[in-house]
């Protein structure tokens, strides 16, 4: 990589940094939040607030964060926008026409209510949009006057899905120029440079990934000269855990043979051996065999003892004692064929229960 190459990727970093400090730092205004104090409660009449807070956007398709009232000064919304994504667009269509319904309800309601006050000059009958992405005027009559509205209706449809329009040049579709303006708000060279900056780090980018890609070719070749092949095996394995395509038990038992899980390793070996039982396990018949169980105890164990039992069951059903001290308890009354103790159960070889009369369980 040169040197004016180096230069260039770093001044695209800085400026990328810098733009992630500025960039998304948006204020929507108008739903029923409390109005900051960025001005005096007396500086702006009541009614105005009032009108405001009649703004509503409903909760599926966005969601005001922050409201300012500034007093002489016209109402600005800011949207936040996710670029390439259609059904946010959609929603920012749906977003504007709320905005734009309830703004000549406003202004409307301005004319009337502050006519003579320093409110007046600032009704307006059009909607204005500014988009970023976009320079000077945003002319969408090619679409607007398409006759059949039901046909371009569907084909906005589409083009939102398709990312070749976005929810503001959906917006103006739909509103036509009588209603709605577009305007955009880039500077038209600081907006080429960017995108001439951006090309560059992008095929700065796919040659760094090309090079890197190189590069794991050739260390896999090397690695078949040089390394043995029980090293290679090693590699292998830990690459399919890291890629989640052997689980854990393999890759341990793999690491480790059984002299060593069961000498130096004794947890390990302990895990292993619980991940065999798992594997074993019919999760399907556990809990058949869990009631099958209780239904034998009842008519085993005495009256006072198995109420001790009902109660350990209710405790573990409401979530009071864990399940390893339910099945702790339980586990008492569980002994291996042909051992003493007073338990009335024991298992049978294939892991069923049955009592010592000799009669099954399932």
């Amino acid at each position: 990589m040169t040197i004016l190459s180096r230069l260039i990727q770093k001044c695209i970093s800085l400026v990328l940094c810098l733009s992630f400090l500025t960039y998304d730092i948006t204020v929507s205004y108008g739903q029923d939040m409390q109005i900051s104090g960025m001005v005096k409660a007396s500086s702006t009449p009541v009614e105005f607030k009032e009108l405001l807070e009649n703004i509503q956007i409903p909760n599926e398709i966005g969601e005001i964060i922050d409201q300012k009232i500034v007093p002489n000064r016209p109402m600005l919304y800011i949207i936040e926008d996710i670029h390439c994504h259609s059904e946010v667009q959609a929603n920012i269509a749906r977003i504007l026409k709320q905005l734009e319904v309830k703004s000549s309800k406003l202004e409307e309601k301005n004319k009337e209510t502050f006519k003579t006050s320093n409110f007046q000059h600032l009704t307006s009958n059009r909607f204005y949009v500014f988009s970023e992405g976009s320079v000077n005027k945003m002319d969408m009559s090619f679409f607007t006057g398409f006759p059949d509205k039901e046909a371009l209706q569907k084909a906005q449809s589409k083009f939102i899905k398709d990312h070749s329009i976005n929810g503001v040049e959906a917006f103006l579709i739909g509103e036509g120029n009588h209603m709605a303006e577009g305007l955009g708000a880039e500077d038209l060279s600081a907006y080429v440079d960017n995108i001439k900056f951006m090309g560059e780090f992008m095929e700065e980018k796919e040659l760094q990934e090309q090079v890197w890609s190189n590069l794991e070719e050739t260390f896999k070749n090397l690695r078949k000269k040089i390394y043995s092949p029980e090293l290679l095996e090693l590699m292998n394995k830990r690459d399919q855990y890291s890629q989640f395509k052997i689980g854990v038990k393999e890759y341990v038992s793999y690491l480790l043979d059984e002299e060593s899980k069961s000498s130096q390793y004794p947890t390990i070996q302990k895990f292993t051996e619980l991940q065999v039982l798992e594997e074993e396990t019919d999760i399907s018949k556990v809990e058949s065999e869990y009631l099958a169980f209780l239904s034998e105890l009842e008519k085993k164990l005495p009256k006072e003892e198995l109420n001790e039992v009902l109660k350990n069951v209710l405790e573990h059903r409401l979530g009071r004692i864990s399940d390893q001290e339910h099945y702790l308890f339980l586990s008492r009354y569980l002994d291996a064929e042909g051992g003493e103790g007073f338990s009335p159960l024991f298992f049978n070889p294939t892991g069923t229960i049955k009592s010592r009369e000799g009669s099954g369980g399932s």
